[in-house]
């Protein structure tokens, strides 16, 4: 029996799921499932099969093995050399956190086996064999290719609206922080804009959600931290959290919103600027929620 018709668990990063796409490659089948590591116990009760029966149709991608990106190591990068659109759909569904591993891999899997088909011989250089995989990266008639651009559209679509909507505040050590609760998890994805548009300056986003920091500081790259380790490092005994949550702060603030008090100055220069830009004889409602979704509004000045 070919190891990849089993059921699949990989340690939950975007490496790990790599791995596995280059195992599968190598195996020349996707698995017939792919689970983070975390829903083994789940899986097992779930069936119906005896202990022996179900760990022998099962397989676990090994921590050395994820570090160095799989046995093909290059699988990603011949990803993205086939076809852009495929190699950002399978990072943004895995940023997603949805339950789909099984339909990315196979996802994947299906645009690497066109550009093979189109150019047997050359196809992970060959225009042939680019366009073969452009085509089968779009090709929504496959229910798998559905499922992974669908999630991969939502997603994009939160990281670009989080790049426009985000606000940042100036706090302790001169750190401009900027709070959210993404649907999913696009910390990552918003690094390289907020990197160039501080461009020297120290900032940091805060997912409230999973207690997660994006953190860049002065000649430093930006970094994903937990939450009480990036304190830590900004922390210091004479003053309060540099991340602290508003409401922890001297003047208070809305514990239902978590924004921050009256005393704030750079939200009332926030609020001023927005009031004097703003025509209410132009006001839209509907399409103002369409573009800028009542989630977000907690953390909005202007919506206060």
């Amino acid at each position: 029996m070919n190891e990849f018709l089993r059921q699949v668990f990989y340690d939950g990063t975007l490496e790990g799921l790599f791995s596995v796409l280059g195992r599968a490659w190598e195996c020349g089948r996707a698995p017939a499932a792919v689970l983070p590591r975390y829903r083994r116990n789940e899986a097992m009760q779930g069936s119906r099969s005896e202990g022996s029966l179900f760990e022998s149709l099962t397989d676990e991608v090994p921590v050395e093995e994820t570090e160095r990106g799989g046995e093909n190591g290059n699988i990603g990068e011949a990803l993205f050399e086939l076809s852009c659109t495929a190699h950002d759909a399978f990072v943004c569904g895995w940023m997603s956190e949805l339950p789909i591993e099984t339909e990315i891999i196979r996802y994947a899997f299906g645009v690497l086996s066109a550009a093979r088909a189109a150019d047997p011989y050359h196809w992970t250089m060959s225009e042939q064999a680019r366009e073969g995989a452009e085509r089968a990266s779009r090709n929504r008639l496959d229910p798998d290719t559905r499922t992974v651009l669908e999630t991969a559209f939502k997603v994009g679509r939160e990281i670009d609206r989080l790049k426009g909507l985000l606000r940042f505040t100036p706090g302790g050590k001169g750190v401009y922080t900027a709070r959210c609760s993404p649907d999913y998890f696009v910390l990552p994805a918003l690094a390289d804009h907020f990197c160039r548009r501080f461009a020297g300056s120290p900032w940091a986003l805060i997912d409230e959600k999973r207690r997660l920091v994006l953190l860049r500081l002065t000649g430093e790259e930006a970094r994903l931290l937990p939450l009480d380790e990036a304190q830590a490092r900004l922390h210091s005994p004479e003053s309060p959290p540099c991340l602290a949550s508003p409401r922890d702060l001297p003047g208070g603030g809305d514990p239902e919103t978590g924004r921050a008090g009256e005393s704030d100055p750079w939200e009332h220069l926030w609020k001023h600027y927005f009031k004097t830009i703003n025509n209410p004889a132009r006001e839209n409602p509907g399409t103002q929620r369409r573009f800028m979704p009542r989630r977000y509004w907690k953390y909005l000045p202007e919506k206060q």
